[in-house]
């Protein structure tokens, strides 16, 4: 049904009349992984290093390549090949990751996810495998080795660069995930799409941008959407809680009351900071609020002389 429909799209003739868009009967948005990656759609996920943002992209490949019917709680609504381009990576340490993955997904592996290395022909590349495969999915790791403009701050650079995958999409009916770095200063920001760096327009052409953040634990992420234009804000609000162990990402729990979360896990790692650094000899409230200032911790964000001292009389530290 989906091809039949795929076949029905790409024979239409633009202008498209409502009558047109009316037949082709569509009640729902097709997705290839249930909410967070719909069909013939640019998505963007950005996060800070070394945080394990390659792996849960490697995660999302090899669920949709190999016939996975599920991703961290997510459906997969369709299955096929993927195409990683992997700019990052050497042969060797893919191996090693593949090698890592648990048996009853190895042994799986028929070839459906294929990746590319050399980022200085990446483009020319991409163009030629999907002349003879029918990717469902292209991973793009990272955005800013394959971008082709000469800043990444330009809007006008990032759109036209946008756009050249877009007309990817529609052509092969598959969908392009591009990787991203966050700035340096959001580190200890709430989730929210301007925390990518470069230009807006690099959050702000794709219809789904999503974040991953550290948690309260080292184990533990939060996986969130900055921009989807296809779900209810009530949906779009919502955090996904992942445990991240033996390079896997699994699903603990879905929050739905996102602010208090943020909130108490903000305040849980301003408590780690301000007890490691009395119990490390910085014993003065004006020296403990400096080394949180130095950690990008803002003023506003509960960092004050007087919660300071709260902490360290609630944790017996007095």
């Amino acid at each position: 049904m989906i091809n039949d429909l795929a076949t029905r799209i790409k024979n239409l003739k633009p202008p498209y009349s409502d009558k047109d868009l009316l037949d082709l009967g569509i009640t729902e948005i097709p997705y290839i992984i249930d909410i967070l990656i719909p069909q013939k759609c640019l998505v963007l996920l950005h996060a800070e290093s070394n945080i394990g943002k390659s792996t849960l992209l490697r995660q999302i490949a090899y669920s949709v390549g190999y016939g996975l019917n599920d991703f961290c709680g997510f459906d997969v609504k369709k299955n096929g090949k993927v195409l990683v381009l992997a700019s990052e990576d050497i042969i060797e340490s893919l191996s090693f990751y593949l090698n890592s993955l648990p048996k009853n997904v190895s042994q799986q592996f028929c070839g459906n996810v294929q990746y590319l290395l050399n980022g200085s022909t990446f483009r020319k590349d991409l163009k030629e495998a999907c002349k003879h495969e029918n990717y469902s999915l292209i991973l793009v790791d990272a955005f800013g080795d394959v971008f082709n403009g000469t800043n990444s701050n330009s809007a006008d650079d990032v759109r036209s660069f946008y756009n050249e995958f877009q007309e990817i999409c529609n052509e092969h009916n598959c969908s392009v995930i591009f990787l991203h770095h966050n700035t340096k200063a959001s580190e200890n920001n709430s989730s929210h799409k301007n925390n990518a760096s470069g230009s807006q327009a690099i959050q702000a052409r794709p219809r789904v941008t999503m974040e991953l953040k550290r948690n309260r634990t080292d184990n533990e992420r939060i996986l969130s959407f900055g921009k989807h234009n296809y779900i209810s804000d009530k949906e779009r609000k919502k955090r996904y809680r992942l445990r991240f162990e033996n390079l896997h990402y699994s699903l603990i729990e879905v929050k739905d009351d996102i602010d208090n979360y943020e909130i108490e896990a903000l305040k849980t790692k301003i408590e780690e900071i301000v007890l490691l650094n009395f119990d490390n000899g910085t014993t003065t409230l004006r020296e403990i609020e400096n080394r949180l200032i130095e950690k990008g911790f803002k003023k506003g964000q509960g960092i004050g002389r007087g919660t300071i001292s709260s902490i360290l009389k609630r944790n017996g530290r007095t």
